[in-house]
């Protein structure tokens, strides 16, 4: 610590304004400063290829400034490119304090290469098209779904290929269903290329027996994290909210997991995911708790329970909480001494009286949505079925492709923003 506040103090005395600390996907972030006006807030600027992409105020705080007697310390910025340039690779740029000729050093340089923001926010992958529960709350309708349909090796690789457009944690393994059914799974990960599992992650329900040797197939991909479902851990009431499971089977596959990922240097993040019902409210601190205290919980989400038009209406009648619930559970989590539980309350008054309709409309093709031309306007996000499909997030009914019949799907996804983009600029 002492020796980064010796070298920002030995900068401003060598004459440096500021300085660029980090470089990463379309983002640049340091610090600038006017000695002979330090009380006023300085304007940077990043161009790339010689123009100005984006300018920015040099106002956010930065602790360690202010104990090398940096200004007040709030002179940190953090500059971030447009969409428009997502996808276009590394290019060369530099940050410039406005109204002075020197540009900010980066490293040694004042010239660096500058990478372009993702173009895709997410790529949520379905590799299977089933789930081995049937939860009444499920978002999905599996009324429809007769028959476990798998994506192939080949498939999956035509979805690597994608990769580079891609942040981290931006794969997603699992979207709509329980991705450790695939019989394949530990292929897959394997398939995985060096260096690169820190851009997966997938959601589990833990309620089919797995062995050591799955969860260490988890730690070998270098996954981003792991989102595991845990509602309760009352059995008698596990067996209504996850239909065809049990507890102590969900506890045994839970308490070697972690057993596992404990005994590795670097496993992945393990964070769960607890839904709000009436039958669980009194549990729901005890739940986050033990997440902590017992199984490596890095983030607990508590949320509310979406409120499908397929659910049983007496599963709604019985498990689902009014919204005046949520401020009592908000100050009893409050109290809690375990880090990072995000809380997420119905977003909109009458929650308990909308229908959302199922997640999967785009596969059962019950639902259509109105023949618009489609926005690819980056950031994009896309949803993939097992059979290599693809759609655009909430613009389903208006495009898809598959994947397996392009022979360079970066580039295919690249075009069609860029016509986006310029579309957008000449109207």
């Amino acid at each position: 610590m002492l020796g980064s506040l010796r070298k920002h103090v030995q900068r401003i005395l060598g004459g440096s304004p500021g300085y660029v600390d980090k470089v990463s996907d379309g983002v640049v972030e340091g610090w600038a400063w006017n000695s002979a006006e330090p009380d006023k807030k300085v304007t940077v600027s990043l161009f790339v290829e010689g123009a100005a992409a984006v300018s920015g105020v040099a106002d956010l705080e930065r602790p360690d400034l202010q104990a090398a007697g940096i200004g007040d310390g709030k002179c940190g910025f953090r500059l971030q490119l447009p969409y428009s340039h997502a996808g276009l690779g590394e290019r060369p740029g530099w940050v410039q304090m406005s109204g002075a000729a020197r540009r900010l050093p980066y490293r040694k340089d004042e010239i660096f290469p500058v990478p372009a923001p993702p173009l895709l926010t997410f790529l949520a992958a379905d590799i299977v098209n089933n789930c081995n529960l049937r939860c009444p709350f499920c978002v999905v309708d599996y009324s429809e779904v007769k028959k476990t349909e798998l994506m192939t090796p080949a498939t999956f690789g035509k979805m690597l290929e994608l990769l580079p457009l891609l942040p981290d944690g931006g794969f997603w393994l699992s979207c709509l269903h329980e991705p450790t059914i695939h019989p394949g799974f530990e292929d897959l990960l394997r398939m995985i290329p060096a260096g690169q599992g820190q851009k997966f992650w997938f959601t589990t329900n833990l309620a089919r027996r797995m062995d050591d040797a799955m969860f260490q197939s988890w730690v070998d991909a270098g996954l981003h994290h792991v989102n595991v479902s845990m509602d309760t851990l009352d059995a008698g009431l596990f067996t209504v909210l996850r239909k065809h499971g049990r507890l102590e089977v969900f506890l045994d596959n839970l308490n070697r997991m972690v057993k596992v990922f404990r005994a590795s240097a670097k496993p992945p993040k393990i964070r769960y995911i607890t839904l709000v019902f009436e039958s669980n409210f009194d549990e729901l601190e005890g739940i986050v708790r033990r997440g902590y205290e017992e199984w490596m919980s890095s983030e607990h989400e508590v949320r509310y329970m979406y409120n499908m038009a397929h659910s049983p209406d007496d599963f709604r009648r019985d498990h689902l909480p009014t919204r005046d619930r949520w401020p009592e559970l908000q100050a009893r989590l409050d109290q809690l001494a375990a880090p990072h539980v995000v809380v997420c309350p119905p977003e909109d008054a009458g929650y308990e009286e909308q229908r959302n309709l199922p997640s999967n409309y785009f596969e059962i093709e019950k639902y259509r949505m109105p023949p618009e031309a489609p926005d690819f306007t980056p950031p994009l996000q896309l949803r993939a079925r097992h059979n290599g499909n693809m759609y655009l997030v909430s613009q389903e009914g208006r495009f898809s492709f598959n994947i397996t019949e392009l022979a360079d799907p970066v580039g295919y996804l690249l075009q069609a923003a860029r016509e986006s983009v310029e579309k957008v600029r000449a109207s």
